[in-house]
């Protein structure tokens, strides 16, 4: 009964299958199936515009910092000495000595002078400009038509 139904809806002109069925003979129906493929593809919907600027800006900065200034002060010893003194330190005074030959019947060192080296330190104050960069970015989504829509930076 399902061949008779199939056969039914068949077009018997198109056809020799429904004479042989009619005869009595065997006959062999077409199965037909569909099928479907599933892919991807790649599609632009929007683009994105980047945009970088460096902007500058001034600041005063107030800064801190040593200076050392050296006093040197010639003091006049005039004495004998048989070797030479080393250099010492006094506190914050560094010594340095200072020889000279003398003849005499005999040679001899004298000490003529000493060398007194003092450092004093300064605090200073000082106002400065200086120019600082700082870099802004802007992110902007452009459709696919053209139109952008304001971005986030």
């Amino acid at each position: 009964m399902k061949r008779r139904s199939a056969l039914l809806r068949h077009d018997p002109g198109t056809d020799s299958t429904a004479a042989a069925l009619a005869s009595g003979d065997r006959a062999t129906l077409p199965r037909v199936e569909e099928q479907v493929e599933i892919g991807k593809r790649v599609v632009e919907t929007a683009r994105v515009r980047i945009r970088k600027r460096v902007e500058t800006r001034n600041e005063t900065l107030d800064l801190t910092g040593w200076r050392d200034t050296v006093q040197v002060e010639h003091v006049p010893v005039g004495r004998v000495v048989d070797s030479v003194p080393p250099v010492r330190h006094e506190g914050d005074v560094t010594i340095v000595p200072v020889l000279e030959e003398v003849v005499v019947t005999v040679r001899k060192l004298f000490l003529k002078e000493e060398l007194h080296i003092s450092t004093r330190r300064e605090m200073r104050h000082e106002r400065r400009t200086v120019r600082l960069r700082r870099e802004r970015i802007e992110v902007d989504r452009v459709a696919v038509g053209g139109d952008s829509e304001p971005g986030t930076s």
